[in-house]
């Protein structure tokens, strides 16, 4: 008998499904015999308690995926039940087999199944524009966005970062012919990301060189990150300094 296997989220859907080969023999060539399969209440999650995010009848329902038959035992599941894993996460879970023969005689073996998890894209919602107006305020111009993301893989730990997109723009003629290399730079440092919103800061003193309605344009992408993967979700938060 194949003593143990495993399924693998997203390996397909809507179910995720494995078997192995079953026989046995009887020297006692005129015996009947039947399969039965009993769960070892043993289902474990290598990333804590399967209560805290699985309801009662979906961790049944892990359980319930297993049977037998003469020739075979099988395993299925759903795919949306173990979306909660992260990438290497495992649940393991075993069953003991037993043929029994008309005459009472028996015999046991265990099958150990392995749910392995996989990596999730999370989904990241951003404010995706924001500004700020010359004069508005003094010594500083600053807005601020909100910045929140999703993650199915419920044990992920996350980081935040930008990139500049070298788009700097301004609609009334060349930057470098009014502004200093510093302080086209300070204009680009001061967008910034948290886990929770992105923030922008500049000197008023810095855009005083606009006319009205003359704006300075630029876009960073932000990026979500969880640690346990290389996968990723990035949107472009755009500023705009206008007069």
């Amino acid at each position: 008998m194949d003593a143990s296997g495993g399924v693998t989220e997203d390996a397909s859907n809507p179910n995720l499904t494995d078997s192995g080969a079953l026989s046995f023999t009887d020297v006692d060539i005129n015996n009947t015999h039947s399969v039965t399969e009993v769960y070892n209440d043993d289902i474990s999650w290598s990333g804590g308690d399967l209560t805290n995010v699985l309801s009662a009848g979906q961790i049944q329902s892990l359980i319930d995926g297993f049977s037998v038959d003469s020739d075979s035992w099988d395993y299925s599941i759903l795919n949306s039940d173990v979306q909660f894993l992260a990438q290497g996460e495992t649940i393991t879970l075993s069953f003991d087999v037993t043929v029994t023969d008309n005459d009472g005689g028996s015999d046991t073996k265990t099958v150990s199944l392995t749910i392995t998890g996989t990596n999730d894209l999370p989904v990241l919602t951003v404010d995706a524009s924001g500004g700020v107006t010359e004069d508005a305020s003094n010594p500083n111009l600053t807005d601020s966005g909100a910045l929140s993301f999703t993650d199915v893989d419920v044990n992920n730990t996350h980081s935040v970062t930008e990139v500049y997109n070298d788009d700097i723009s301004w609609d009334g003629g060349d930057l470098t012919s009014v502004l200093s290399a510093g302080q086209i730079q300070s204009l680009i440092d001061g967008f910034s990301v948290d886990s929770d919103s992105w923030d922008y800061s500049i000197l008023n003193s810095d855009v005083q060189f606009l006319a009205q309605g003359e704006t300075i344009t630029l876009s960073f992408e932000v990026t979500i990150t969880p640690t346990a993967s290389p996968r990723s979700t990035t949107m472009t938060s755009a500023g705009t300094a206008a007069i």
